[in-house]
């Protein structure tokens, strides 16, 4: 009787062992990927791009919250070459680095696709002499 109630608190201890490692393994990948997909909420994915200055038309919440930090919507018109065009950026974006509608703002545009883009920050202010 003893011998299989030994048998039986071995078997428990692996059992819970190996589904505390599972369950550690499941929450570890998890996290690497929730931290990947915030690095492309986040607008960091641009690698090989074109700094321009863009007038920032408009910018609002979408009502996602990721860590203190708001996913804004900013509608901006970029010119570039005599080409003017307007685009749409949804990004997160920290509240000390928060645009105001009617300002200069710093992108990063794809070379490859034109169509992505990531806020940078506000441009700097362009001193006349």
């Amino acid at each position: 009787m003893l011998e299989s109630w030994v048998r039986f608190s071995v078997l428990l201890s692996i059992g819970v062992a190996v589904l505390t490692l599972a369950l550690t393994a499941f929450l570890l990948l998890r996290a690497f990927d929730r931290d990947s997909s915030l690095r492309k909420l986040s607008g960091q994915q641009i690698q090989d791009g074109v700094r321009l200055d863009a007038e920032l038309l408009s910018i609002r919440q979408t009502g996602l919250l990721v860590n203190q930090k708001p996913m804004m919507r900013l509608e901006l018109k970029v010119s570039q070459d005599g080409f003017n065009r307007e685009l749409t950026i949804e990004q997160l974006i920290d509240l000390g680095n928060m645009p105001r509608a009617g300002e200069r703002v710093e992108i990063m545009v794809d070379r490859q696709n034109p169509a992505r883009a990531s806020y940078l920050r506000p441009a700097p202010a362009v001193r006349q002499s």
